[in-house]
C-alpha cells in the first residue's frame, strides 16, 4: 500500500493535537466535540476542532486557491481572533466576524502599504492609520476603505495636511498652525 510522505507524521500530529485540546479524534462522519481534519469537494482543507458537525473552536483552513486562515471558528465560519494570509501576499491579523475582517486589526499588503485600526465588513472603517511605501502616512477616519472624515496626512518629507477628507480626497487645506487647536481636541475624542 502506497502512502504519501509525511502521512504518518500528520496522523500522529493530529492525535497529539487532539490530546492537547482535551478532545477525542473525530471518527467517520461524527464530528462533534472532537479534533480532526476534512477536505472539501472544492479542495479546501480544515484541521481543527468540531462541534455539531461544523468547524468550531480553533483551527486552520487552507483554501484551494492558496489563502490560509488560522484562528477561531464558530458555526463553520471565522469568528474571533485570527490571521488570514492570501495567495496574493496580503496578511491580516485581528478580529473576524461571520468569515470576514470585522473589528480591530492590521493588514499588510505586498506593495508595502499597511493599515492598523478598525475594520467593518472587510474594509477599513472607523479610526485607523495607513502607512504608504513612499514614507507617507494617514491617521484619521476611514469609511468603506477610504480616507473619509477628519485626518492628518504626513508626507515623507515631514509636511502635514490636516483637515477633512471625502472618499480618499482632500476637501480643503489648512495650515498646521490653523489646525493645531482643533487637532489637539480631536485626538482626545478618538
Amino acid at each position: 500500500m502506497k502512502t504519501l510522505p509525511g502521512t504518518s507524521f500528520v496522523i500522529v500530529l493530529l492525535l497529539l493535537a487532539a490530546n492537547v485540546y482535551g478532545l477525542t479524534s473525530c471518527k467517520d462522519s461524527v464530528y462533534d466535540l472532537c479534533f480532526g481534519a476534512v477536505i472539501g469537494f472544492n479542495g479546501d482543507k480544515y484541521v481543527g476542532t468540531f462541534e455539531n458537525g461544523k468547524e468550531n473552536g480553533h483551527g486552520t483552513l487552507t483554501f484551494a486557491d492558496g489563502d490560509r486562515y488560522v484562528g477561531a471558528f464558530s458555526h463553520g465560519r471565522a469568528n474571533g481572533q485570527g490571521s488570514l494570509t492570501t495567495y496574493s501576499g496580503d496578511k491580516y491579523v485581528g478580529a473576524f466576524s461571520h468569515g470576514i475582517e470585522h473589528g480591530i486589526g492590521g493588514k499588510i499588503h505586498p506593495d508595502g502599504r499597511s493599515y492598523r485600526g478598525k475594520f467593518s465588513n472587510g474594509l477599513e472603517h472607523g479610526m485607523g492609520t495607513e502607512t504608504h511605501p513612499n514614507g507617507g502616512s494617514y491617521a484619521g477616519k476611514f469609511s468603506n476603505g477610504e480616507e473619509h472624515g477628519r485626518g492628518v496626512y504626513t508626507f515623507a518629507n515631514g509636511d502635514k495636511y490636516i483637515g477633512e477628507f471625502r472618499n480618499g480626497e482632500y476637501l480643503h487645506e489648512k495650515s498646521a498652525e490653523e489646525s493645531k487647536l482643533k487637532l489637539h481636541k480631536a485626538w482626545y475624542k478618538w
